[in-house]
């Protein structure tokens, strides 16, 4: 039997609160890896913006719900395992604020994205995202990698420069800003990818810069 060009993995895109461009990262990462990859996105935030968002587009990647259920932790666990099945890729939009499915998605992950926009608060809880999945490496007793990435972001204000310095001492790496640019929004409402729409360069290029971190730390390779 041949082997596949890579065992399966998951990426978690965990934030602590919604409006940080968690699910546009999460979708972005399903577009640019999905070019060279079998991917599957999990959607596990009960808005449901993943979803609608793969059946207007013509990406070809499976999408998983996370069913609403007295046990979110299991639910979790099942939507992931029915991906695995069907793809080596899985991408996971975390839910904002539901503490045990980002608890289950960051102990099931091989990486972790944190997005988070340039507000104290913003920081702070990606800090905290951080903490629970730094407490589920110690419960696996391997690391699992993170990758913090700024969003929504406007380096030419004071705020960006200083909330960036302070991303500098959360103990991960910090990917480059992905900025606030009107193409993700058009492109998220369409149901496209960004070379889609006008302006979209620059966006793209952002969310290849992510993507490519993240398969040099999956070790990931063309099929």
């Amino acid at each position: 039997m041949s082997e596949m060009p890579n065992p399966p993995k998951m990426v978690a895109v965990l934030a602590g609160k919604g409006g940080v461009g968690k699910t546009s990262l999460a979708i972005g990462l399903a577009a640019m890896l999905g070019r060279d990859q079998s991917v599957a996105l999990v959607d596990a935030d009960h808005q449901g913006t993943a979803t609608r968002w793969l059946r207007r587009s013509s990406m070809s990647a499976a999408c998983f719900r996370v069913a609403a259920d007295p046990d979110p932790r299991g639910a979790t666990i099942a939507a992931v395992r029915d991906a695995l099945k069907a793809c080596h890729l899985i991408i996971a939009d975390g839910p904002p604020g539901s503490a045990e499915i980002i608890r289950t998605l960051a102990a099931l992950a091989d990486l972790v994205l944190v997005p988070t926009g340039p507000s104290t608060e913003e920081v702070y809880l990606a800090r905290r995202v951080l903490e629970v999945v730094a407490e589920e490496s110690e419960v696996r007793r391997s690391p699992i990698p993170t990758l913090i990435v700024p969003t929504r972001w406007d380096s030419r204000t004071t705020l960006a420069r200083e909330a960036l310095e302070l991303l500098g001492t959360l103990g991960s790496p910090v990917a480059a800003p992905i900025h606030n640019r009107v193409a993700w929004q058009e492109a998220i409402s369409a149901g496209v990818w960004l070379d889609a729409v006008g302006g979209g360069g620059a966006a793209e290029a952002e969310a290849e810069a992510v993507a490519t971190h993240v398969r040099e730390a999956l070790n990931l390779s063309a099929t």
